[in-house]
């Protein structure tokens, strides 16, 4: 957190989407704005931040716990459920709590949202010196503050004649720059440890309407490049992306002109992303912009155009000749509302995303469109599913969009499902909630769906494993007293960001949730289509192509399909001894000669892999996941020993994970074990299993830890490394304290030596090329044939004398020209972290 205060003092809250229905308390540029206003004032002011969102209860005990008598919410449509609810609890909490709204959803929709939300009030304007007038105003005095809405008026009062001036606008300001007249946001920004902002305003409409701009507030060219230079300097990039703010509110030709030059000086310390309005976008126009140093043109385009076939002509030239001549150029495509009416607009929006598509331009899924405030605004901002900000889109671009679209999967939603089958999850990410509950048996029960808001992070997702879904309905979406309905082929648009269709199950858990004012942030379906195959529905999302995935026990995998490359998705279960025992014999062949056999050790996912993972891997102690069965019983692993039912509070359920995990391992001395350095003490066992087996099993396998390592680290090399991207495994040899490929088997020290290699370190050969990847840095690096003969003998932990004399044999070396050998390469693996004990000397 910034700024932290208490007392008199405001509280700034934005909620920044990292993904669908994802989120993260973050930093943004209008509360930077904010903020600049209150320290030239000297005014206490607070910026909420926090990566890893616990419960919201959590969440807004946090916030009343900083003490500030204001808490300010910035709300976008994205964020919009989230504050509602958080809004809510705060004044359960506490009512003697101020809440303001501020942003585009307050300051277009303020009556809206005080009818229907236990906000105090919206700041309609000027939110930096609204927000600070408060601080110095009776609450019974709010509805005289201008700018403000509040509940007893619903609109502006009077002028505030104690409101807070604005600095002297510079003397080389523009006419109207209003935004001069504000402290800059980046003078600190650039100096401090600030979250980066990658973000420049060139004028915003925030303003107050009843000036002669509209309420349009812009920057003189002058201050615009000090933000963009401070910006850049501040992002800690070489030449970062910055977008620029409120570009497309720029009408006149000066401003334009202007902005394009302020941007053009600092092209070489940043590129920019810019707004443009279809009907500006002249081939003269964008060109200038390009000079400019603009990379990534965002053209808005009307959902119902009047584009004609020239104007369409021109558009689409201009944008070839800027990607000819330079690549870096992109576009993408934010539909808005239209000025004509009728099916006729829309065909002609179809028409050109087709051509731009079809001429490389653009992505289907670099298509999305701006959610307007009216058809928002009639519709109550409410209703049982609580989806306010919704747009359908017309039949033409419907079909647009069903003929090209192919979007790969959320990544981080399903990332979360993939740690929910494993049971790994990153250590940063536990704690603060229960990240996944999984229903494996039955439906949930109405009467229990209070406590999920006790249990759940704000991010959290409950899966449904047994849920059909059902693709041929119709489902109307209440609200209030208007409908918006879908269609069995509906697509649309809202808050979350991302393309969808009605999905009547989704909405039915959605309702469920509103109705026991419980904030469901994801609900996932997965449903078995045959023996070995599943199928994942994540929330309502537009999947054109489900995602399936394979599904099948260990033992089936190897007689089914060995070495299977091409599949995206596959999960294994060891569900009896004879899968464990081949799961076995795959790590045996990986301790004798660093191989992997199949390919579908690393192609696939093993469920609960956890349990085979090395130290501090098993997290069932910090109920990252619950698991309910038809009995409302609750167990931290899947199949496993229950820690408790529906009516226990989370505290109980931690507790009770913690204690059976703690006399689980006194049961089974792991405090003297030689192994608990690299188990990861797995408490809950199948019921195929015991804890003397268990523990004979790791104890015997003293690769099973490294295995795991490797397994994963493979998956993350195929994917992001671009050298090594779908690499074959049988290309792949690693090297091991039981097995190495250049150092000699007869002077190998063995699995029970002690090794000055770090834990980090991991060395294997890709088609006979010796590779090195240090995982503390996320460093790959080859290696010559001696360095990786020596760091394969530190590795079996040989001492330095025999990789000496290995040297001297090899390479017919005198012992000094070897003694040197090692000494430098030593050196080079101790600059890089390689090793865990200083380098020795020779």
């Amino acid at each position: 957190m910034f700024g932290l205060s208490f007392g008199n003092g405001v509280t700034l809250v934005h909620f920044e989407q990292q993904g669908a229905r994802l989120f993260a308390a973050s930093d943004n540029l209008d509360c930077r704005y904010v903020r600049a206003l209150f320290k030239k004032h000297g005014t206490p002011v607070t910026q909420y931040i926090e990566a890893n969102l616990s419960s919201i209860y959590d969440t807004a005990e946090d916030l009343i716990s900083l003490g500030n008598e204001l808490i300010a919410f910035y709300v976008t449509p994205a964020s919009y459920r989230l504050c509602k609810r958080l809004t809510a609890i705060l004044k359960q909490l506490d009512d003697r709590t101020r809440i303001v709204w501020f942003g585009g959803v307050a300051a277009k929709l303020s009556e809206a949202v005080l009818r229907i939300t236990e906000a105090d009030g919206c700041v309609k304007w000027e939110p930096e010196a609204t927000l600070h007038t408060l601080l110095n105003t009776d609450f019974e005095q709010w509805p005289d503050v201008e700018g403000l809405a509040c509940r007893e008026s619903g609109l502006h009062g009077s002028a505030d004649e104690e409101g807070v001036e604005f600095g002297e606008a510079p003397a080389d300001a523009a006419p109207g720059a209003a935004l001069d007249d504000m402290p800059s946001a980046w003078e600190e920004a650039a100096t401090s440890r600030q979250l980066p902002v990658l973000s420049v305003r060139c004028a915003d409409s925030q303003g107050d309407p009843r000036q002669a701009a509209g309420g349009i507030r812009t920057h003189s060219a002058e201050r615009l490049k000090r933000d963009i230079e401070l910006a850049a300097h501040a992002s800690k990039q070489v030449h970062p992306l910055l977008t620029m703010e409120g570009f497309e509110l720029l009408t006149d030709t000066e401003q334009v002109e202007a902005a394009a030059d302020a941007m053009q000086a600092c092209k070489h310390r940043a590129a920019y992303r810019a707004a443009v309005p279809l009907g500006q976008w002249e081939p003269d126009y964008a060109r200038r912009l390009a000079e400019a140093g603009v990379s990534a043109f965002e053209l808005l385009v009307p959902i119902a155009s009047e584009i004609d076939a020239r104007r369409l002509e021109s558009a689409t030239q201009a944008m070839k000749r800027l990607k000819a001549a330079d690549e870096r150029i992109a576009y993408s495509v934010t539909l808005t509302a239209g000025t004509s009416q009728g099916a006729a607009g829309s065909e002609r929006t179809a028409e050109l995303l087709r051509i731009w598509i079809g001429e490389g331009l653009i992505e289907a899924a670099a298509i999305r469109t701006e959610l307007d405030a009216e058809p928002m605004e009639q519709a109550q901002l409410g209703g049982a599913s609580d989806r306010p900000f919704m747009i359908q889109l017309p039949e033409a671009i419907r079909d647009v969009l069903r003929d090209h679209y192919r979007k790969a999967p959320e990544a981080a939603l399903m990332n979360g499902y993939l740690a929910y089958m494993t049971g790994n999850y990153p250590h940063q990410v536990v704690g603060g909630g229960v990240k996944h509950i999984g229903y494996t048996d039955g439906e949930w029960d109405e009467r229990d769906i209070h406590r999920l808001g006790d249990y759940t992070g704000v991010n959290s997702a409950m899966i449904f494993e047994n849920i059909q879904v059902n693709g041929d309905f119709n489902y109307t979406i209440n609200v209030d007293t208007s409908t918006a309905e879908c269609q069995p082929d509906a697509i649309y648009y809202d808050q979350d960001g991302v393309w969808k269709q009605a999905n009547p199950v989704f909405n039915r858990l959605a309702d469920a949730a509103d109705r026991s004012d419980y904030y469901l942030s994801n609900a996932h379906q997965v449903t078995r289509i045959d023996e070995h195959r599943t199928r994942l529905q994540m929330n309502d999302f537009l999947h054109l192509e489900p995602i399936d995935l394979r599904h099948m026990s260990y033992g089936q995998a190897a007689e089914l399909d060995p070495n299977a490359e091409d599949v995206q998705f596959q999960l294994l279960d060891i569900r009896s001894e004879e899968d464990l025992a081949a799961f076995l014999r795959d790590v045996d062949a990986f301790s004798r000669e660093g191989i992997f056999r199949h390919g579908y050790e690393v192609q696939s996912y093993l469920v609960d892999s956890c349990r085979w993972s090395g130290a501090y891997q098993c997290k069932a102690k910090q109920l990252p996941r619950l698991f309910v069965d038809g009995g409302g019983q609750l167990s931290s692993c899947r199949g496993c020993a229950a820690i408790g039912d529906m009516h226990d509070s989370l505290d109980s359920l931690l507790t009770q994970a913690a204690v059976m995990s703690d006399e689980e391992q006194l049961l089974r001395g792991c405090g003297t074990c030689p192994i608990k350095d690299t188990c990861s003490k797995c408490t809950f066992l199948p019921d195929y299993m015991n804890r003397q087996q268990y523990c004979d099993i790791r104890r015997k396998h003293a690769m099973l830890h490294r295995y795991m390592q490797m397994v994963q680290l493979f998956k993350g090399l195929r994917k992001y490394a671009q050298a090594l991207s779908g690499m074959d495994v049988k290309d792949v040899r690693i090297s091991l304290p039981t097995c190495t490929h250049l150092y000699p088997r007869s002077a190998q020290t063995g699995a029970g030596a002690r090794t000055a290699a770090a834990e980090t370190v991991f060395l294997f050969f890709h088609k006979e090329v010796p590779i090195v990847f240090q995982a503390a840095t996320q460093k790959i690096l080859k290696l010559n044939e001696p360095l990786a003969l020596i760091l394969e003998g530190v590795i079996a932990g040989a001492d330095e004398t025999e990789i000496i004399r290995v040297l001297m044999d090899r390479y017919q070396a005198d012992a000094d020209q070897a003694a040197a050998t090692l000494s430098q390469a030593m050196e080079l693996f101790a600059k890089e972290g390689c090793l865990q004990l200083p380098a020795r000397a020779s």
